[in-house]
């Protein structure tokens, strides 16, 4: 009878790990374009504090074809520790054309272009938290591209949605570009900025935005027409749900 109760609990805490990995995407946060195809088993679940965000570090970058970053995952807990989860956490890439990802966070350049570079860590059951997306910039060989724009926010402005930033601190940027996208970390297309000419303030009006959540970056151009990497993004819901409802 030993050796039978011991089967039986082997199955049952097989069966509720397959069915903790299932998760929910929603309470994870960032959205994701599709999710990796081996996700593996969630540990047991925690009774520790809690994993609240997951913050990868740069959160944007330009790399020469063929080279490559390193990106470091900090998790974030409910207890207000914070702590180093780079070998932890599940990594992606949302274009892998342009790059892939190791399970230790090291970004292989592959291709010109942008790629979003995304991570998720299932804790226990029931609490499947996404990082938001860093970005990756491959460029050409002899290109130099601007650096980053910061302090990107995305507000409501009656029907449209107010765009901010702060200033490049480059001397050579002509002007900037806003990007909209209904998916988190891609479908952002360099060719189709929202803007028909570059911008010079350090905000935009999208005024046609439509209903739903929206994502916006921003990347500075400069004088030699070089499109710098994304800004982090700025998530904005045009139908959000008032407080009082869950």
């Amino acid at each position: 009878m030993k050796y039978i109760s011991i089967s039986v609990v082997l199955i049952i805490l097989a069966s509720a790990l397959s069915f903790g990995c299932q998760g929910d995407p929603e309470n994870g946060g960032t959205p994701v374009f599709s999710l990796p195809a081996n996700r593996g088993a969630p540990p047991e679940t925690p009774t520790g504090p809690r994993l609240n965000t997951i913050v990868i570090d740069p959160h944007a970058v330009n790399l020469e074809l063929g080279g490559n970053q390193v990106y470091t995952a900090l998790g974030f807990f409910s207890d207000n520790a914070v702590i180093d989860m780079t070998g932890s956490v599940t990594w992606y890439s949302t274009n892998e054309n342009v790059g892939t990802l190791t399970d230790k966070g090291l970004f292989n350049s592959s291709g010109v272009g942008y790629a979003g570079v995304g991570a998720f860590f299932q804790q226990g059951s029931d609490n499947l938290v996404y990082a938001s997306y860093a970005f990756a910039n491959v460029f050409a060989p002899g290109e130099l591209p601007p650096l980053p724009v910061r302090n990107l926010k995305a507000t409501l402005l009656g029907n449209s949605a107010w765009i901010s930033w702060t200033f490049s601190p480059e001397s050579n940027i002509q002007g900037y570009n806003v990007y909209r996208s209904r998916t988190s970390g891609t479908d952002y297309d360099l060719d189709e900025p929202l803007n028909e000419d570059l911008i010079i303030l350090n905000h935009f009006t999208d005024t046609n935005p439509g209903g739903g959540v929206l994502y916006y970056v921003v990347a500075a151009v400069n004088d030699e027409d070089v499109i710098g990497v994304f800004s982090h993004e700025a998530e904005l819901d045009f139908n959000p749900e008032p407080p009082w409802e869950e």
